[in-house]
């Protein structure tokens, strides 16, 4: 009987898995059937991380909404405070014909619905509805990855058509920020236990990321489980 039937492992061979595993999916036994999908347990691990991060940043985004003076701000421009970090986001969108016309210049344009020129059509429009989801996802990028930033300054957003498909990929961009005028929020326990709970979340996402990237091929680590036998 080999390695392949056994369905017990020595203390040192589950030691060996462990030490390749995320710190909340150690186990205690497992099969070899387990092992082979290792790359995929982690990978999933890290999109229910993902998720529930995302389900935390809406939360919060909300509780500061509530909370701040004034509100989540974007700005175009640098502003005073304290800077805190890059974030972007890219999403595809479908537009209606006015984004085959002079809204796009070789493919690429800065953005111009929330010119006065275009606001006429905007506010019912497929690329202002774009805009405004894509901002939406700024914001939640940033309070994920900065649970203290109160704004996002340096806006920046650009299109690019993808063929004659009508799909458009919009790329945004900014830096999350704490602006001096709107100063990090205290004393609201609720806010501030979920700021904890984002950072958590990040802490244990970049860990497992680092366990993907390092863990051998399946063959493997099969020979080293039958080194230790």
């Amino acid at each position: 009987m080999g390695i392949f039937s056994s369905t017990k492992f020595t203390d040192k061979q589950i030691q060996l898995i462990n030490n390749y595993l995320p710190e909340d999916l150690k186990v205690s036994n497992f099969k070899m059937n387990e092992v082979e999908h290792l790359i995929s347990k982690i990978n999933t691990y890290i999109l229910e991380l993902n998720s529930e991060l995302n389900k935390k940043a809406i939360l919060l985004l909300k509780l500061k909404e509530e909370n701040l003076s004034n509100s989540y701000m974007i700005y175009n421009v640098p502003i005073n405070g304290k800077s805190l970090g890059l974030v972007d986001v890219g999403l595809v969108s479908r537009f209606n014909a006015k984004s085959t016309g002079n809204s796009f210049e070789n493919g690429v344009i800065q953005y111009a619905i929330e010119t006065s020129s275009e606001k006429v059509w905007a506010d019912n429009n497929s690329q202002y509805n774009s805009v405004q989801e894509i901002k939406s996802q700024l914001k939640i990028k940033s309070i994920s990855l900065f649970p203290k930033s109160n704004a996002i300054e340096n806006f920046n957003i650009t299109f690019r058509e993808l063929g004659s498909s009508g799909n458009v990929f919009i790329y945004a961009s900014g830096t999350a920020s704490i602006p001096e005028s709107n100063k990090e929020l205290k004393e609201n326990e609720e806010i501030q236990l979920i700021i904890e709970e984002i950072k958590k979340l990040n802490k244990k996402i970049e860990t497992s990321k680092i366990k993907f990237k390092e863990l051998p091929d399946y063959l493997e680590i099969k020979e080293e489980l039958k080194n230790l036998k």
